[in-house]
């Protein structure tokens, strides 16, 4: 499956929040990538120390998209502990994973499903342990590490990452130059294509498909109707056309999942995809 990574994007937020004897780095990187984005994009970058700051910002940024039309790239240049969530220079202040996608999420829907993140932080791929494809997704792409990141790649990698992105106008082939190594790549619409594939194996395949018509046989006959013969067929019919797969379970989805941004792919893609899965 080829994956649709066009967005939008007019400017580069670059938000960083660090102990004052680590900026040095973050300061460098920074104006490596104002630079290049001079006459493409508008460079914003916010020094915070507190959580409550970078609560503050991604709220404002909230309402700039949807009031001034803000379509950022948004870097989150700070720590990130696995557990705790998204350190800030405050020491023992967190952001939890959980309430970053909540924030992010305000600004995609804001975007409509237009933003891009470069978690440039220690563990900043958790952000999408609690994601499911039943609300809006909180970044159209996500580029972040699963596990620790040294300063020295962060310094040697992204000004490349977004100097090429700036001239080509790609993130796939940016990404696999410079950030592959470290970062993991995540794309809301492959999350969207496994969850539902899933479901229609598990559900609507199989054994699952089986064990799924029989208890939505006992709770029609549990609500009332007659037991009877002519009932049974009747209603085994109706839920076995009922539970197949179709458009309208992809449309469904796309309308709130991907905030009504057309999925890259049909539901005989998602099929064929099913089919030959089980076949292998």
């Amino acid at each position: 499956m080829r994956l649709d990574t066009l967005f939008s994007c007019n400017s580069v937020v670059w938000v960083t929040s660090l102990p004052d004897d680590e900026l040095g780095p973050s300061n460098r990187m920074s104006e490596s990538v104002e630079e290049i984005s001079t006459g493409k994009f508008t460079f914003v970058r916010r020094c915070l120390r507190r959580s409550s700051e970078l609560e503050q910002l991604l709220n404002e940024m909230a309402v700039r998209a949807r009031e001034d039309g803000l379509r950022p790239m948004l870097v989150l240049d700070m720590h990130g502990h696995p557990d705790n969530g998204l350190s800030v220079a405050e020491p023992g202040e967190f952001v939890p994973w959980e309430r970053l996608a909540e924030l992010l999420r305000e600004i995609n829907v804001a975007t409509h499903n237009n933003l891009c993140v470069v978690g440039a932080a220690c563990y900043a791929l958790t952000a999408i342990k609690t994601l499911t494809d039943a609300s809006p997704t909180p970044f159209f792409v996500l580029f972040a590490p699963e596990k620790e990141v040294k300063v020295g790649f962060l310094e040697s990698n992204l000004s490349k990452f977004f100097g090429e992105v700036f001239s080509s106008g790609g993130v796939d082939a940016a990404y696999e130059r410079h950030l592959q190594a470290r970062f993991k790549y995540f794309h809301c619409e492959r999350l969207l294509f496994i969850a539902i594939a899933r479901y229609i194996k598990n559900a609507c395949r199989g054994k699952g498909a089986a064990e799924r018509r029989e208890r939505l046989l006992t709770e029609v006959f549990e609500a009332g109707m007659p037991n009877t013969p002519e009932n049974r067929k009747d209603v085994r019919t109706k839920i076995k056309n009922g539970i197949q797969p179709d458009q309208g379970i992809l449309d469904r989805y796309t309308a709130t999942y991907l905030i009504g941004k057309a999925a890259g792919f049909t539901m005989d893609q998602l099929l064929d995809y099913v089919e030959r899965a089980s076949t292998a």
